[in-house]
């Protein structure tokens, strides 16, 4: 979606479209990074079957792309799933709600 939007603004390239389509059709996330106009493209790889990501790199390298394996220094944001017990005040109903934080 990322990805989308920053080619709704204009910063796109068609080469970086090409990288998205290849990473996507091999189940990875990809975005473009960089000022825009055909910088670079990350593709989150944490966590993947070794073959996986040679398949990925290998259809990269077909298409004449380059690419680096990287380790980022931080883990970058999480996701995490609690539940939340809730009081309704009203009627005095006792609720359990689910949220994504």
């Amino acid at each position: 979606m990322n990805h989308n939007l920053l080619n709704a603004i204009g910063v796109g390239h068609p080469k970086l479209d090409e990288i998205h389509r290849i990473a996507t059709r091999h189940s990875f996330a990809c975005k473009m990074t960089g000022a825009g106009g055909g910088g670079c493209a990350l593709v989150l790889i944490n966590g993947a079957p070794a073959s996986d990501v040679k398949n990925l790199e290998e259809e990269l390298e077909k298409c004449g792309f380059r690419s680096w394996e990287v380790t980022l220094g931080v883990p970058g944001v999480k996701v995490r799933e609690m539940e939340l017990d809730t009081t309704s005040i009203a009627n005095g109903a006792h609720s359990t709600t689910r949220s994504t934080i």
